[in-house]
C-alpha cells in the first residue's frame, strides 16, 4: 500500500511538472504582439475572445420622435430640435482563431469575427516563417509574416464601396524579439518589436499606413 501511495505521489509530481512545462505556446507573446517563434509541426492551437468598440450610426429625428408617446412628440422636438442624431452603442464582438504548425519553422493562423452585431466581421489569415533553431531558446529571434484580410466594412472615403470588398488586402509584418534569459538568467525579460505596413484596414483607401508595436515581458520561472 505504501508503495502504491509513493508511486501515485511521484506520478502526480511528474504531471504537475509537465503541466508547468506546457504552460504556454512558444509562439505566444503579449496580447496584440507577435513572437518570432512558431508552433511545432502538426501543433494545433484554438483561441477565443471578445473585442469591444463603439458603434456610431445616424438616427433620423422622425424615428426618435416615434419612440415617444404621440402626445409628447411636439415637446420632444422643441426640447431636442428637429435635426438627426447620432446613436452610440457599445458592442461586444466574439473573436475566434486557430493556428496550425506547417513545419518546424512555419505556421498558418486564421482569426476572425463571425458576427459583429450586424454582419460578418473581418477575417485575417497569416503565414509566418521564422529562422532555423526555432525549437531552441534564441537570444535574438526574427520572423516575417504575410497577411490577408477580408472585410465587408463600409469605406466612407470611396462612396459606399467595401474595404477591400472580399478582395484580399495583402500586407506584411516584420517580427523581432530579444530574450535576455539566455545571457542573464537572473534577468528573465523578453522584448518584442513588430512592424506592419497596415494599421487600420477600414482606412486603407484614406492613408498610407505604418504600424509600430513593442513591449517587454517578464517571463518568470513558469515560462
Amino acid at each position: 500500500m505504501n508503495k502504491f501511495v509513493r508511486a501515485f505521489v511521484s506520478l502526480a509530481l511528474l504531471a504537475s511538472m509537465a503541466k508547468a512545462a506546457q504552460f504556454r505556446s512558444r509562439a505566444e507573446a503579449i496580447p496584440g504582439l507577435q513572437a518570432s517563434n512558431t508552433v511545432g509541426l502538426g501543433d494545433i492551437w484554438v483561441t477565443g475572445g471578445t473585442s469591444s468598440f463603439f458603434q456610431v450610426r445616424p438616427v433620423s429625428n422622425q424615428v426618435l420622435a416615434q419612440t415617444v408617446d404621440s402626445v409628447y412628440r411636439n415637446d420632444f422636438r422643441q426640447l431636442y430640435g428637429s435635426e438627426n442624431r447620432l446613436h452610440r452603442d457599445v458592442v461586444l464582438a466574439p473573436i475566434v482563431g486557430a493556428t496550425l504548425g506547417l513545419a518546424n519553422f512555419m505556421q498558418f493562423e486564421v482569426e476572425g469575427i463571425p458576427w459583429d452585431g450586424n454582419k460578418l466581421g473581418a477575417t485575417t489569415g497569416r503565414l509566418k516563417i521564422t529562422t532555423p533553431n526555432n525549437d531552441n531558446l534564441r537570444v535574438i529571434g526574427v520572423a516575417v509574416m504575410v497577411n490577408a484580410t477580408l472585410s465587408t466594412e463600409e469605406d466612407i472615403y470611396s462612396r459606399g464601396a467595401t474595404t477591400p470588398g472580399f478582395d484580399p488586402l495583402l500586407y506584411f509584418t516584420g517580427i523581432a524579439d530579444l530574450d535576455l534569459i539566455k545571457w542573464f538568467p537572473a534577468l528573465p525579460l523578453k522584448a518584442y518589436f513588430n512592424y506592419s505596413n497596415l494599421d487600420e484596414y477600414r482606412l486603407v483607401h484614406a492613408y498610407s499606413q505604418h504600424q509600430f508595436r513593442g513591449g517587454i515581458e517578464y517571463m518568470g520561472n513558469r515560462k
